[in-house]
């Protein structure tokens, strides 16, 4: 809406809850409860994929979640980019973001699906152990995230879930068509 002088405002729902990075380093999440999360997060972002946006800073920062309710909600669109106005420039936070990517609405998209997999690793790691953390943000630092990379600081109860598996396997490859195909067929 306008209020005097023109000024606009937006009013917008209250997040309540924690940020995902919070939530996960202070719980143990089990494989079941993150995928109640992760599959919000997939149905947010296909949301916006779906009516042309691509969010571009997804990170577990910038998601609430409520821990009452489960209930997801996908913060921080300043860096959207849409394929109305071709807004693409800038980037998210680095660790989350593929090494490699075009800036374009669909090379955007195809990094959403990418950060998608680094979120899901990371509330899969052990974070009483701080080298976990630290050896998933170096593997998620390098152009290629293999599965077996991840066996490293992922315990078999994640990888065992074929959805995680599928996830963590399919959604960091390199090349962004086979990303979005994998969110697809997802």
């Amino acid at each position: 809406g306008k209020i005097e002088n023109n000024m606009h405002y937006i009013v917008m729902d209250f997040a309540s809850g924690v940020n995902l990075a919070d939530y996960a380093s202070t719980y143990k999440l089990n494989p079941d409860v993150v995928l109640v999360i992760i599959n919000q997060l997939i149905e947010a972002v296909l949301m916006l994929h779906n009516n042309g946006i691509a969010h571009s800073d997804i990170k577990p920062e910038n998601i609430q979640i409520d821990p009452l309710t489960m209930k997801l909600q996908l913060l921080d669109l300043g860096l959207a980019c849409d394929n109305i106005i071709k807004n693409c420039n800038g980037s998210g936070t680095p660790v989350f973001m593929p090494r490699t990517f075009s800036k374009t609405l669909s090379g955007r998209k195809s990094s959403d699906v990418w950060s998608i997999a680094a979120t899901l690793a990371f509330m899969c790691i052990d974070f009483s152990n701080r080298a976990a953390e630290d050896y998933l943000f170096k593997l998620l630092e390098t152009k290629t995230v293999k599965l077996e990379n991840l066996k490293n600081v992922i315990s078999d109860e994640y990888l065992d879930n074929p959805k995680i598996s599928f996830i963590l396997k399919e959604f960091f490859k390199e090349n962004q068509n086979d990303r979005l195909q994998a969110l697809k067929q997802y």
